[in-house]
């Protein structure tokens, strides 16, 4: 586990606040999720940051119309599951559920479009995947 954030959250040059991830991450951690999704992932460095919490058999699934060269070569101690596009898209959606293989989603980071339509259609996609008591965390 990743127990210190800041840096490492300042040497992947994450554009959230580090005070309101500084949060997230020590609830995160208190939370021990086993499935965690971002939308909006497209530098992965919320994405790092927070799935570093998951049980090396956990599931983090990001997804993200931009995929910029961290996504090439990203490697993580858990299963990572990075899909390209948007869950407004049918063969997005599609790929999403595929990658969640009937697990639950304890924590979402829903970060992606930034328009009320987009946010809408990531909770719409997100919702019914997830367990009794999750954490969704909806940004911008």
């Amino acid at each position: 586990m990743m127990e210190n954030w800041l840096k490492y959250f300042e040497e992947h040059r994450a554009e959230q606040c580090p005070i309101g991830t500084a949060f997230l991450f020590n609830l995160i951690k208190d939370l021990k999720p086993n499935v965690y999704v971002e939308t909006g992932c497209a530098h992965l460095a919320t994405f790092k940051v927070y799935s570093s919490h998951l049980p090396s058999d956990g599931l983090a699934i990001g997804v993200d119309i931009i995929c910029y060269p961290p996504w090439k070569t990203y490697q993580s101690e858990v299963k990572t599951e990075l899909v390209h596009g948007t869950l407004s898209n049918p063969s997005t959606k599609a790929k999403f559920i595929k990658a969640l293989n009937g697990r639950s989603i304890d924590l979402a980071f829903i970060d992606g479009d930034h328009q009320y339509e987009g946010v809408k259609t990531d909770w719409e996609a997100i919702r019914p995947h997830l367990r009794s008591g999750s954490l969704i965390i909806f940004h911008d």
